[in-house]
């Protein structure tokens, strides 16, 4: 049985026929298309998240190294003052 395809303008039309199932040529297990691009999304879906998540990961390391350098030079102008000032912390 087909199903409705959106042509290059979005109007829908039965022009070229999708099968509703594949047939695995190995074994010839039939396995319904719908199945098949649904478990393919996820999978897409999946392999995003997970580069998303470890570039975000990278990012916020690199911003928490960035703020440990800015808190190291404060600390280290503030004991400069305080060493030209000769205060005690």
């Amino acid at each position: 049985m087909g199903s409705d395809l959106a042509d290059g303008n979005g109007n829908m039309s039965k022009a070229h026929p999708v099968p509703d199932n594949i047939e695995c040529p190995s074994c010839g297990h039939v396995i319904p298309i719908s199945e098949t691009i649904y478990h393919q999304a996820f999978e897409q879906a999946q392999r995003d998240l997970k580069a998303k998540s470890a570039k975000q990961e990278q990012e916020l390391a690199e911003k928490e190294k960035q703020l440990q350098a800015r808190e190291a030079a404060i600390e280290q102008r503030v004991q400069e003052h305080l060493q030209k000032s000769n205060c005690r912390p």
